[in-house]
């Protein structure tokens, strides 16, 4: 076997990797505090974290779009954390899972 094919790396393009950094998995619970509806609080799982976002995980679905402040009693996550939901899916286990960008 030639060393070119021993060590080949699998290439993935950035249409199916959108990620710009590495995730870390968590399992810390948290409140988002809603800037659009008068500061209406939802109970939320943070699921993944990253340096540009979140993954959470929640029992109804957040509108995309939408600005929240993240609140968590956990020294991984930074005071006064902003985000924006960016994706929503539904999970068959019941609830759903959104994707949130820092801002």
């Amino acid at each position: 076997m030639s060393a070119t094919k021993k060590h080949a790396k699998s290439t993935v393009g950035l249409a199916e990797n959108r990620r710009r950094s590495t995730r870390h998995r968590l399992d810390i619970p948290a409140s988002l505090v809603a800037e659009h509806d008068h500061g209406a609080v939802t109970n939320v799982q943070i699921t993944e974290m990253s340096v540009a976002g979140f993954g959470l995980r929640v029992v109804e679905s957040l509108p995309i779009g939408h600005t929240f402040h993240l609140r968590a009693f956990d020294t991984l996550i930074p005071p006064n954390t902003r985000i924006r939901i960016v994706t929503t899916r539904q999970l068959e286990t019941g609830g759903y899972e959104a994707g949130a960008e820092v801002v």
